[in-house]
């Protein structure tokens, strides 16, 4: 399985959202918050002598945005908890930040995540 399948079928069971799928990548026009959304920021692959050994280390950013600084530090709270309980992948905790975007009205908080997976 993909780690983008494993990251969806986490975070699909955070009520919170409201029935929406996280956002590879980027958010349609006109989606309402709160919502998630991930990307592969970088990653590398285990290599040997013998070329490629199946094992993958991507590294996923994972933004949520939300209406309120409450909702967003609860939500990140669930995620990262969702994430840690993914079958078939280790993962490891590597940075957070959070801030207001005055554009969209939103509170972001980014996750950053390394995974481990055979692949």
């Amino acid at each position: 399985m993909w780690i983008e399948e494993l990251i969806t079928q986490a975070l699909v069971g955070i009520a919170d959202f409201d029935g929406k799928r996280p956002f590879p990548g980027f958010v349609p026009a006109g989606t309402l918050a709160p919502f998630v959304v991930y990307q592969q920021f970088s990653g590398s692959r285990v290599q040997s002598l013998n070329g490629d050994c199946g094992l993958a280390n991507p590294r996923y950013q994972i933004d949520i945005y939300t209406n309120t600084a409450l909702q967003r530090a609860q939500l990140a709270q669930k995620l990262r908890l969702a994430i840690e309980q993914m079958p078939d992948v280790s993962s490891v905790f590597l940075n957070e930040a959070h801030a207001y975007e005055a554009d969209t009205h939103l509170y972001r908080q980014r996750l950053d995540f390394s995974f481990w997976i055979v692949d």
